[in-house]
């Protein structure tokens, strides 16, 4: 299955299934990610999504770089357990299936996990809210968390200027073969190394995807630039720290 076809469940909904907020502790919650098996991650920060087929074990706390941190060293993902985000059990579009779910406080969804090798039906759903003491939502609600762009939702306006910045960009990505990228979204942080097999651009957009479509990243290439240690790094750290020679595009 495509890591893209997860993604859809940022907009729409089914009623096939409920919506829950999640009060039991991160921890408690991501513990429950290894019984999905293999399955779609998506991370969201600004600029950035990545989204990646991987399987979960189990989230360990452990102090880090002032973080309390539970780090899961299956899926690589590292989680900040001081962090005001909230979990959610959310509907996915494209079938009939079930996300887990997490967004900052007052923010949008910026977090989730095809959880349906876990969730079968609605019972299991209801189960699973139980364990996790869910609070069922409106469908209303959980819409006001989504966010207007997921992956490739951006601004994809095609003019000279736009085409030649993702150009430049997607050119450089090409020529070095593989691109390092970290997700920070303040609660969630991932990184990958993504051997370039495809790569496009249209706006200012730049996609890049594995072969198979195991990982898939895409950039805003206003905000972002590929360094010349290969690693996708923000312009603004770039220019703060006057590096910008270090600039592949």
């Amino acid at each position: 299955m495509s890591v893209l076809s997860h993604a859809t469940f940022v907009r729409h909904s089914v009623e096939s299934f409920p919506a829950y907020r999640l009060l039991k502790s991160p921890q408690v919650i991501l513990n429950r990610l290894p019984e999905a098996g293999t399955t779609t991650m998506v991370l969201r920060q600004r600029g950035m999504s990545l989204a990646v087929r991987c399987e979960f074990g189990m989230s360990v706390a452990y102090h880090a770089e002032n973080w309390q941190t539970l780090l899961d060293r299956v899926s690589g993902l590292r989680t900040n357990d001081d962090d005001e985000h909230e979990y959610f059990l959310a509907p996915l579009k494209s079938r009939n299936g079930v996300s887990l779910a997490s967004a900052p406080s007052g923010g949008t969804i910026d977090f989730s996990v095809d959880i349906g090798g876990l969730v079968r039906d609605r019972g299991a759903m209801m189960k699973l809210a139980d364990a996790l003491d869910g609070v069922k939502m409106h469908i209303r609600h959980l819409n006001r968390l989504r966010p207007a762009a997921w992956l490739d939702e951006w601004d994809v306006s095609r003019g000279g200027r736009e085409l030649a910045a993702s150009s430049r960009l997607a050119e450089a990505i090409r020529r070095a073969g593989s691109i390092r990228v970290r997700v920070d979204n303040g609660c969630h942080r991932l990184q990958r190394i993504i051997e370039a097999d495809f790569v496009d651009h249209d706006g200012w957009t730049v996609k890049v995807a594995s072969r198979g479509c195991r990982a898939v990243v895409y950039v805003d290439s206003r905000m972002w630039r590929l360094g010349g240690d290969g690693r996708m790094r923000r312009v603004s750290e770039l220019m703060g720290k006057g590096i910008r020679r270090q600039l592949v595009a």
